[in-house]
């Protein structure tokens, strides 16, 4: 299928396809109105013109557009490709955006493969309006009992497939739980803001109070002694100022720093349970 867009015109003209092996071969003459959509006829052409009769008057030619048949009939993607939830709590939502293709409405299944562990709520099937986008949630939660781990979720739409990580959680306090950071040492050191708790405890949320624009990027590390760390969070892409919760699963933890430095304004963490 080829669509043209033209300024409106006395017609005269006709659309053409180039093959590799016969040449130049006619799809269909050019609609006075200003808008033509002509059948490729199964063609595989490297090339398209428009051409006009002798003693016409070419308009102007805003588009021409091709519309592949031997492609997906649509494309899609994920709004996020990890996601966070907390075991035996809300479910995390994920975002899938499908485009279409082609020059007609477009069907097509949606398949969620939900592991062992995680619950998946998603639509069966999704529909897009010629050349639309079409989101929809899929939903992501994780029961109670389940071990706290990453699961990889497989999503598949229009012949393509994309993987979703979910990082489960064990359940942790929050507002108004016990917050460990009240009274606890801190300290700026370099690109790390620091904390130390009371005791060592296993660690499973945080609370960050940005004062300014975060780094688009940031980790989050956990040490038992203030000396050796180990990674235990990494942020998502964004930026901008604002309160923003990091869960984890970060045992033995005493000492606490995240990347950001004098960006942050404030540090709330919780325990698990």
């Amino acid at each position: 299928m080829v669509t043209l867009l033209t300024a409106d015109n006395s017609g005269g003209g006709s659309v053409e396809a180039h093959d590799p092996v016969t040449g130049w071969q006619p799809l269909g003459p050019v609609s006075e109105s200003g808008w033509t959509q002509v059948a490729g006829k199964g063609l595989r052409a490297d090339a398209l013109r428009v051409v006009w009769n002798d003693g016409a008057t070419p308009p102007a030619v805003h588009e021409i557009a091709p519309w592949f048949a031997d492609t997906a009939p649509a494309t899609f993607e994920l709004a996020r490709s990890e996601a966070d939830a907390e075991i035996g709590g809300r479910p995390a939502v994920v975002e899938v955006r499908m485009i279409n293709q082609r020059p007609e409405t477009v069907r097509e299944p949606l398949a969620v493969r939900a592991p062992k562990g995680v619950n998946v709520s998603a639509p069966a099937e999704l529909t897009a309006v010629r050349a639309g986008v079409t989101t929809a949630r899929v939903e992501l939660s994780v029961p109670a009992g389940t071990p706290a781990g990453t699961y990889a979720v497989p999503v598949r739409l229009a012949g393509q497939e994309r993987t979703l990580t979910v990082r489960a959680h064990p359940a942790a306090a929050g507002p108004p739980g016990p917050d460990l950071a009240r009274g606890a040492t801190t300290r700026v050191d370099g690109a790390w803001w620091q904390l130390e708790l009371a005791r060592p405890v296993r660690l499973g949320r945080l609370v960050l109070h940005w004062r300014q624009g975060r780094p688009a990027r940031y980790g989050v590390q956990v040490s038992g002694d203030g000396r050796v760390w180990r990674d235990a969070a990494t942020s998502p892409a964004g930026s901008g100022a604002g309160t923003e919760t990091v869960r984890l699963d970060a045992p033995d933890a005493r000492f606490v720093r995240v990347g950001g430095g004098t960006a942050l304004g404030q540090v709330e963490a919780y325990a698990v349970g």
